[in-house]
């Protein structure tokens, strides 16, 4: 049976799909493979998610017929010597073996078929469980027809002296330049280093670590010139601070990519990607739970039919799905679709048909953070509304804004295009406020609200605006700091700002005219890198020596100490140590010695790091 969905939402599903092409012959080859880790986001942690009771929870969900082609059966509430027999055949791919995996938390199964559904099909479950939504333990699911959301991306373009930094010591480093505007109070910033990731318009993609001078601490350009990388931040995984960010290929909005996980000595411990077969994961959002998994999201775009908006019945739309994935072996514990849940009515735009027009992006999702009590509130620009999602039927709990707000709100608490909803322990959201393109307000905000959830209504706790009068398009996010600072990166705009608790700006940061960073975020940062000191030496005329020295994401070097000697195993300090300035120090030698290297030294004046040697007396 070949299925071309109508304009509803089918509220009893969920699953998954792929993009680049349905050519696997394994749905379990396309899981990520990853390793046991212990992780939680840098924001406030939230309590687990409780699987309720002996009901089964299973996705894909009984009903849905937005499932992926790849996808696994996961079982949540049951363990491997409960799940018992199951019986899995599709209509026209008939009976499909698989493999089990356990969850982590010993609380579920998902089950691998050796090869994938057909688009479209219909596929029959059989069980002995007690399956929520199913009858008896059996269920059924039909598969999507996916289509390839393609376009051109922009690669990067070189930037000029005045648009990023060059160093003597690092020649292939050109993070881009970033400029720094303190206010009459940036005394009072909150400790700590910025976090960006420069895109688009001239130079380098990458992410970069910033000090309050807008000096460089940190930068890791992508390794291919198309990739960008989006949601630079630190995250607390397995029990140490870690970096994390999004990296990849990025098609009208839409990332397709994996995420990077590196310790403080800037070595990659983990590759976090998609699960179910899908073509990529999302770049707006990544999540941890206290349950050593991640809330992710993804994209699909499928064959639906828009006859009811002007399309030919054989339309597409965009399906958003949320994953929830197990860090230690890559199984998706639960899935989300709005396609399941969310109307195609909600949305604030309307589908377009013309050629090169693209699927229909009703829902298009920005953020999913997990609430306290261990269910979801997910942020879609193209619907204007902030949804609280039950992490275990994926039924809407609430809505806030957009079309049927469940809460009484006036004017001062309505958003249009927002990102970046994040609740707090305090009850209230924060939200980045872009009401823009097009636009609703005049500028861009910071805002809190406070949510009164038994009289049903929205109040205004705290905004900020910029006294510049920012309006951002696209993009941006709104950080709360622990001493009550607040930073908004202002997203499709080049700055970044730092307010203090009565909203006072107390620096910004800017960068070249057309780049852009999706969020902006401060985190105190400890960074000790694996690779040794980087050097270069120029012999000068009169016999002495120019030294440049810097040392990537290294952020406790206070100075330099040359070291000199008749060979490398007799080195001796050659002076008083240099201080540290800058990304690159830069000083000269009145007299080049025969072997030289320096050390790195912390502010109590240990060694911490030693460039390579260097004979200058060889060629």
């Amino acid at each position: 049976m070949s299925v071309s969905p109508g304009s509803a939402p089918i509220r009893n599903s969920a699953l998954r799909l792929t993009r680049r092409g349905l050519i696997q012959s394994s749905a379990a080859a396309a899981l990520i493979g990853v390793q046991g880790v212990s992780a939680q986001d840098a924001t406030p942690a939230a309590s687990p998610v409780a699987d309720a009771g002996s009901v089964v929870r299973v996705t894909p969900r009984p009903g849905t017929v937005v499932a992926s082609p790849l996808t696994q059966l996961s079982f949540r509430g049951v363990s491997v010597d409960q799940l018992g027999p199951i019986e899995v055949k599709g209509e026209a791919s008939g009976w499909h073996p698989g493999a089990l995996v356990e969850h982590s938390d010993g609380n579920g199964v998902s089950w691998m078929p050796d090869f994938a559904f057909h688009p479209g099909e219909a596929v029959s479950v059989r069980t002995r469980l007690e399956i929520a939504d199913a009858d008896d333990g059996d269920f059924s699911f039909t598969c999507s027809r996916p289509t390839l959301l393609t376009a051109f991306p922009t690669p990067s373009s070189d930037a000029d002296e005045t648009e990023a930094r060059s160093y003597r010591s690092r020649p292939g480093l050109r993070p881009t330049a970033v400029t720094a505007t303190p206010g009459d109070r940036a005394g009072d910033l909150a400790p700590g280093y910025f976090f960006i990731s420069p895109k688009r318009g001239p130079g380098v993609n990458g992410s970069l670590i910033v000090d309050d001078t807008g000096e460089p601490v940190y930068f890791f350009p992508t390794e291919v010139a198309i990739e960008q990388t989006y949601d630079f931040k630190v995250v607390v995984y397995q029990g140490e601070p870690h970096l994390i960010w999004w990296q990849g290929d990025v098609v009208r909005g839409h990332g397709f990519g994996h995420w990077v996980i590196k310790n403080n000595a800037y070595e990659t411990v983990q590759t976090i990607r998609i699960g179910n077969g899908y073509y990529g994961g999302d770049l707006h959002d990544i999540a941890f739970t206290d349950r050593d998994t991640v809330l992710v999201g993804t994209y699909s775009t499928i064959v639906w039919d828009l006859a009811s908006y002007g399309g030919t019945g054989e339309d597409t739309v965009i399906d958003n799905i949320i994953q929830e994935i197990d860090l230690a072996n890559g199984a998706v514990w639960r899935e989300w679709h709005c396609l399941d849940e969310i109307g195609l009515d909600e949305s604030q735009i309307e589908p377009a048909f013309e050629e090169d027009s693209g699927a229909f992006d009703y829902f298009h999702f920005n953020s999913v953070a997990e609430d306290d009590d261990g269910n979801f509130i997910v942020s879609a620009r193209n619907t204007s509304a902030i949804y609280k999602i039950d992490a275990q039927s994926g039924a809407v709990i609430w809505r806030l804004g957009g079309t049927s707000s469940d809460f009484a709100q006036d004017e001062e608490t309505i958003t249009a295009w927002q990102h970046d909803a994040r609740p707090h322990p305090d009850g209230t959201l924060s939200i980045f406020d872009n009401s823009a393109d097009p636009p609703v307000r005049e500028v861009s905000r910071g805002l809190i609200l406070r949510l009164d959830t038994d009289g049903m209504r929205a109040t205004v706790e705290r905004q900020i605006e910029h006294p510049d009068k920012i309006s951002a398009g696209s993009q941006g996010n709104f950080q709360l700091l622990g001493n009550g600072n607040a930073v908004i990166g202002w997203g499709a705009q080049p700055r970044v700002s730092e307010f203090n608790a009565d909203g006072e700006l107390l620096l910004d940061l800017a960068y070249p005219e057309g780049r852009e960073s999706y969020r902006a975020y401060k985190f105190e940062w400890t960074g000790m890198p694996s690779e040794r000191p980087a050097l270069a030496i120029d012999p000068q005329d009169d016999g002495g020596v120019s030294i440049a020295v810097s040392w990537n994401g290294a952020t406790e070097v206070a100075s330099w100490q040359p070291l000199s000697g008749d060979d490398a195993d007799a080195l001796a300090p050659l002076g008083e140590p240099v201080p540290k300035r800058g990304f690159e120090t830069q000083f000269t030698l009145v007299q080049a010695p025969t072997v030289l290297a320096l050390d790195a030294l912390d502010a109590a004046g240990n060694a911490i790091g030693r460039t390579r040697i260097v004979d200058l007396t060889a060629g």
